[in-house]
């Protein structure tokens, strides 16, 4: 699997896919809770999906995995780091 990642960024730690898929009876309630929220996401796209059990209580199949792009999705947080850039570089 290749990353793409800015040239001057700290390397990428693998990421952890759950060999038997994120499925819908793993997910949690976010109701309540304190950010950032996790949520599912595709490493081939990008695409970013709810990781909100309240958002799937109509769904019956509650066994079903979460994939996109013929591969299972990541459940992930997203933390942003802001760094300061010395003047003039």
């Amino acid at each position: 699997m290749t990353t793409l990642r800015c040239p001057e960024s700290k390397p990428v730690v693998e990421p952890v896919v759950n060999p038997n898929g994120i499925r819908i009876s793993d997910l949690k309630d976010q109701i309540g809770s304190v950010g950032p929220f996790p949520f599912l996401y595709c490493d081939n796209c990008g695409a970013e999906c709810s990781a909100n059990a309240g958002d799937y209580w109509a769904d019956v199949k509650r066994d079903t995995v979460f994939s996109c792009c013929d591969e299972n999705m990541r459940l992930v947080r997203k933390i942003v780091t802001y760094v300061d850039v010395p003047v003039g570089e």
